[in-house]
């Protein structure tokens, strides 16, 4: 479909690192064009991301911060992987304890105000988003045992040690040193300096603009915040519009063609829809309510997000003598549950597996972790999963084994979700059907901002819920990421669930360099969650989006954990 113009530049690679080095002639400001007209659904709040978790600002920092790493589409444009931003290679272990990393940064490497940034710049960075006075909900990034947890990060987050004792070293201007709780491979500590959780902040502003409890607010207005990297952050009209201009200088600034991202607020579905039939602009979000509409429409592409439904069973729940905990009891939910005739309903797509399709296994070619050889060896074919018979069946061993004729369950739903309510009500009508009144469900409404903190195991109070549909969200670049919240060790737990061989595949797949065994990992790892059915699968819910004729995208669609890539299109003139 549409391919990217590359331009007629050579990609050079560093000499057994495997990464590139940036265009020699950097300034490119005569080859760009046009501007993209884009928008969001809601003003962003910070463009300091130690404190948040929201998807917007988390993209949108992506395009002005300066990281040690990035990621850049591979040659076919169909695939991506990780490169030197700030930094200048890959890390190097120092030994073979594969726990000590040393990291040389590039030279030259400049903020938007024209200063060099060096090593200082990044220690100083750590250490804020460390900071225990500041209590940062990224923090954990540095901690936990899904990336590369730094040693002593959590400690001193804790106010337990000094910052002497964390694994952050300055050997010289431009190379730091890194030590790690445990194993990792280079990979690993690349994805975790590559996102926007671990930015670099500017010294001088964060001080600033500090706050007497430690807290900074840094990033909440263009004055407050300093750029570095593809794009500057040009302009800020407060909860209306945000500009991004080209950096020339960038360091891989020969791969973007575009002047600018013009980035309007509009809260309105239907006014979005209008300024982009309008021409005025040239990306649009599809809601559910719009499939129809473009349903031939050429310019529409399909993708997949954040967006796999599970039923979340309260493990660790003593009621009814310990019914949700019972495995029979899971699986006559999920042999109960009419997965098809439920996803044809709301327009999603029934599922029986764990890991989203927009779970990347192969990141060179962009292949789904769902597509790669085996993944699908211990998946119920077709998802014709729904069996009264069978489900009633394991009612019955359920019901033996906790000394119960009947049971009761509540699922709570939220009320603005657009699937959420009419999803619980059709399962609950499903249940009735096929349990009769030998499992008697009520349904409670509970505010979206209420329902995480809600289902999460807290063995304080073990009996916060019964069940609730609802999604996880994590980071599609490797598979590992969809099952980190099932170990034992994840802090806090989101789960009443300890299985020590699932700990140990897991801690083999976070160490290993080799994607293809990660995969076949991982793949253990989903056959032994659906085994102890730690949680019901449901549906996913695929995602819509237009782009104006006048952009050529550098591939033939949404590139999975990468996005579009509009950023590396070309404007027609």
């Amino acid at each position: 479909m549409k391919k990217l113009i590359c331009l007629c530049l050579a990609l050079i690679f560093a000499a057994g690192c495997g990464i590139l080095s940036p265009n020699e002639n950097r300034n490119n400001s005569d080859l760009l064009y046009g501007w993209f007209e884009d928008y969001i659904s809601a003003p962003v709040g910070t463009f300091c991301m130690y404190n948040t978790a929201d998807t917007i600002p988390y993209n949108m920092t992506k395009r002005c911060t300066a990281r040690l790493y990035t990621q850049l589409l591979s040659d076919g444009n169909d695939g991506y992987f990780y490169t030197g931003n700030l930094a200048a290679s890959a890390p190097v272990a120092e030994d073979e304890s594969g726990t000590v990393w040393n990291i040389s940064l590039r030279r030259g490497y400049l903020w938007q105000n024209g200063e060099e940034i060096t090593a200082d710049d990044f220690i100083y960075s750590m250490m804020q988003l460390l900071d225990p006075k500041a209590a940062n909900s990224q923090a954990s990034i540095l901690s936990s045992g899904a990336y590369a947890p730094i040693k002593n990060a959590k400690e001193y987050f804790l106010g337990k040690c000094t910052w002497e004792d964390v694994g952050f070293k300055k050997i010289d201007e431009y190379t730091i040193q890194l030590v790690t709780e445990k194993k990792v491979s280079s990979e690993l500590i690349m994805r975790t300096f590559e996102t926007p959780y671990t930015m670099l902040v500017y010294k001088p502003l964060y001080e600033q603009y500090r706050n007497e409890n430690g807290t900074s607010a840094y990033g909440t207005s263009l004055e407050s915040f300093m750029s570095a990297g593809p794009f500057f952050l040009t302009d800020w009209e407060p909860d209306a519009k945000y500009t991004f201009t080209t950096n020339p200088d960038y360091i891989y600034a020969d791969r973007y063609s575009i002047e600018g991202i013009n980035v309007s607020v509009i809260s309105n579905s239907a006014t979005a829809t209008e300024l982009f039939l309008s021409g005025k602009l040239d990306y649009l979000s599809i809601t559910y309510a719009e499939w129809e509409m473009f349903e031939d429409d050429p310019r529409t592409y399909e993708y997949w997000g954040n967006s796999l439904q599970y039923m979340f069973v309260n493990l660790g729940n003593p009621n009814q003598n310990g019914l949700l905990g019972n495995l029979d009891f899971r699986k006559a939910l999920y042999y109960g549950a009419d997965r098809v005739s439920l996803a044809e309903t709301i327009g999603a797509i029934p599922t029986t597996r764990i890991a989203k399709k927009a779970v990347v296994g192969n990141p060179d070619t962009g292949t789904a972790f769902v597509e790669m050889e085996g993944s699908k060896d211990y998946i119920d074919d077709g998802y014709k999963v729904y069996d009264p018979v069978l489900a009633n069946e394991y009612l019955s061993k359920a019901f033996e084994q906790c000394k119960l004729t009947n049971a009761t369950m509540e699922i709570y739903y939220s009320e603005t979700s657009t699937h959420s309510k009419p999803a619980t009500e059709i399962l609950d009508s499903q249940y009735e059907e096929v349990f009769g009144g030998k499992l008697n469900i009520t349904l409670r409404q509970v505010p979206s901002s209420q329902q995480f903190s809600l289902r999460r195991w807290n063995p304080e109070n073990p009996t916060a819920f019964d069940a609730n549909i609802g999604s996880i969200t994590s980071l599609n670049d490797s598979p590992h990421y969809t099952f980190q919240y099932y170990t034992s060790f994840y802090s806090p737990p989101r789960f009443c669930y300890s299985n020590p061989q699932f700990d140990a595949i897991y801690e083999q797949a976070t160490a290993s360099e080799d994607y293809k065994e990660i995969v076949s990992l991982c793949q253990q790892l989903e056959k032994i969650l659906l085994d102890d059915m730690v949680v019901v699968p449901l549906y996913e819910l695929p995602s819509k989006a237009l782009f104006s004729q006048r952009i050529d995208l550098p591939g033939d669609g949404y590139i999975n954990n990468f996005g579009f890539g509009y950023e590396y299109a070309i404007i027609a003139k």
